[in-house]
């Protein structure tokens, strides 16, 4: 890693920073949702870390002792963090894409189907994801306006949300057997 200072994070973090990360991705985990998870840990302990030598010191931090982490450092630790993931444990990130590819070519050839297996316990799983026609509807509770969106329809399969969701569904299906 060239950014000695995400190096730092790394270390000074430890394993918060990755575990997250590691722990989602065979459910589907987006890089976005990892940038976030890598967030969430960096700033945590950034925050924790300002609290100790505020209370140590009793003084207000520099500008430079107040580190947060850019988007495009992020960014980096989620490229660094996923292609990490590929050398170390590629299994789950394979079995992911795996499923991802077979539910594409399964709607190839059934473009207005659902996505049914069974567990080994019997559950017969039937996952059915549409686009739905949305509609607001506008009412008053106790004085208030209040909108809301209500599905009146459907326009087809929503092939990008099946692959997104089957390896999820999946997996979660098969722990609950």
């Amino acid at each position: 890693m060239a950014r000695p200072d995400l190096a730092d994070w790394g270390e000074e973090v430890g394993r918060k920073l990755a575990k997250r990360v590691v722990m989602t991705v065979p459910y589907a985990a987006t890089p976005h949702s990892n940038r976030g998870y890598i967030r969430e840990a960096i700033v945590g302990y950034e925050q924790s870390r300002e609290k100790q030598i505020y209370a140590e010191l009793n003084r207000l931090l520099t500008k430079e002792e107040k580190r947060r982490p850019s988007g495009q450092d992020l960014t980096i630790y989620t490229k660094v963090m996923l292609a990490a993931m590929e050398e170390v444990v590629p299994g789950p990130i394979k079995v992911m894409n795996w499923i991802k590819e077979q539910i594409g070519e399964y709607f190839t050839e059934n473009p207005d189907g659902t996505v049914e297996w069974d567990t080994p316990s019997g559950f017969h799983v039937k996952q059915d994801k549409r686009h739905l026609e949305i509609t607001q509807v506008r009412t008053q509770l106790l004085g208030n306006v209040v909108a809301n969106k209500v599905a009146v329809g459907e326009k087809g399969v929503n092939k990008d949300k099946h692959r997104n969701c089957s390896a999820p569904n999946f997996i979660h299906s098969m722990d609950a057997a």
